[in-house]
């Protein structure tokens, strides 16, 4: 009995303990949260434009380590309505692209579900037919917890 009421007593403990702090993602990630109610794709780049390619971070990886390592990383993010979904920075700490891309600021593309269904990456990239387009400097990111949030 005593046994039970000691269990009881850490499990709620722990229950209260875990409460008292806010959950931050991992240091290699930002997080997209998508309020829609629509599917959204999500580019993000160091310049203001879309690319054909990875954003710089990745092609440095692949041409320092020449290795297979991105083939699961995408170069869009397909993100649901009412979801949360994760921005990977490689094996680079989130505030880093900051340093890597040497810009004060990292620019994020939305588009639209009706337009990657209708157009393909090719025309959306040449057209740079984005639905909405932000900008965020670290300290903007630091101050959001490193939450990016749609729309």
């Amino acid at each position: 009995m005593f046994k039970n009421k000691l269990l009881y007593a850490l499990v709620i403990s722990s229950l209260f303990y875990s409460c008292l702090f806010a959950y931050d993602p991992p240091r290699k990630l930002i997080s997209i949260k998508n309020n829609s109610e629509s599917i959204i794709y999500l580019y993000w780049s160091c310049d203001d434009t879309m690319r054909w390619y990875y954003p710089p971070i990745y092609e440095m990886e692949l041409s320092i380590e020449k290795s297979d390592k991105l083939k699961n990383i995408p170069l869009y993010y397909k993100i649901y309505p009412d979801s949360i979904d994760f921005l990977h920075t490689g094996s680079y700490e989130r505030w880093e692209i900051f340093d890597i891309c040497s810009v004060n600021e990292i620019y994020v593309f939305f588009i639209a579900d009706s337009i990657m269904q209708k157009e393909g990456w090719n025309n959306i990239v040449k057209k740079q037919l984005y639905t909405k387009k932000e900008s965020f400097t670290m300290e903007q990111l630091e101050k959001q917890r490193w939450i990016i949030e749609y729309p």
